[in-house]
C-alpha cells in the first residue's frame, strides 16, 4: 500500500518475469497467459512498444489464445489503433462474447465515430456481466450524447445501483442536473 503506482507495476513485472523464466519448475515454454499479463502491465505503464512485442510473441507461441488476443486488443487500444483493434476481433471464430472484448470494441467503435456498432457492443456489456456498473454507465453516456435523456437517466441509475462511485454515471447525472443523487460525502471526492 505504500508503493507508488509506478513502483507497484515495476514490481509486478519483475514477479511476472520470474514466473515466465524457463526452468525445472515452470517448464521450458513461456506461458501465453503470463506474457499477456506482462504486456498489459507494460501498456498500462505506457511502454506500448515493449507490450506489442511481448503480446506478438505470445500470439506466435499460442495462436488464437484468448488471453493473448485480449491483451493485443488492449495494447492496440492504448496505441490508438482502433481500426486494427476492430479487425483483430472481426473473425467470428474468435471469442467476441466476453466482457473485455465487447468493452474494447465498443470504445473503439465510439472513437471511430461508428455509434450504431458501438451501441450494440456496449449494450451487450449489460447482458454479459449485469452486475458491473461499466456497461450501464457507458450505455447511459452514449444515450445522453444522442439526446435520449430518459434512457440515459435509467442506465446511470442502474450503474450507481451497482457502484455508487461510478464516475461516468455520476458525471452523466450531473449533466442531467440531478445533483440530489450525489450526496455531499460523495461530492467532496469527485473531480468535477
Amino acid at each position: 500500500r505504500q508503493m507508488s503506482d509506478f513502483d507497484f507495476y515495476r514490481y509486478a513485472r519483475t514477479q511476472i518475469a520470474d514466473l515466465n523464466t524457463p526452468g525445472p519448475v515452470v517448464g521450458n515454454k513461456p506461458s501465453p497467459l503470463i506474457m499477456a499479463a506482462d504486456a498489459v502491465i507494460s501498456a498500462v505503464q505506457s511502454q506500448t512498444g515493449d507490450a506489442n512485442k511481448i503480446v506478438t510473441d505470445a500470439l506466435k507461441a499460442a495462436p488464437g489464445d484468448s488471453y493473448a488476443l485480449k491483451a493485443m486488443g488492449f495494447v492496440l487500444w492504448k496505441e490508438g489503433k482502433f481500426n486494427e483493434l476492430t479487425e483483430l476481433f472481426n473473425d467470428p471464430a474468435k471469442d467476441r462474447n466476453g466482457f473485455a472484448v465487447n468493452l474494447l470494441l465498443g470504445k473503439a467503435y465510439l472513437k471511430l465515430g461508428r455509434r450504431s456498432q458501438a451501441e450494440g457492443h456496449i449494450a451487450s456489456l449489460t447482458v454479459t456481466n449485469p452486475l458491473r456498473s461499466d456497461g450501464w454507465a457507458l450505455l447511459g453516456d452514449l444515450q445522453l450524447s444522442a439526446g435520449k435523456a430518459a434512457e440515459a437517466r435509467k442506465n446511470f441509475t442502474q450503474a450507481l445501483a451497482r457502484n455508487p462511485f461510478d464516475l461516468l454515471a455520476l458525471r452523466g447525472l450531473d449533466r442531467l442536473k440531478e445533483r440530489e443523487v450525489i450526496s455531499p460525502a460523495v461530492a467532496k471526492n469527485l473531480p468535477f
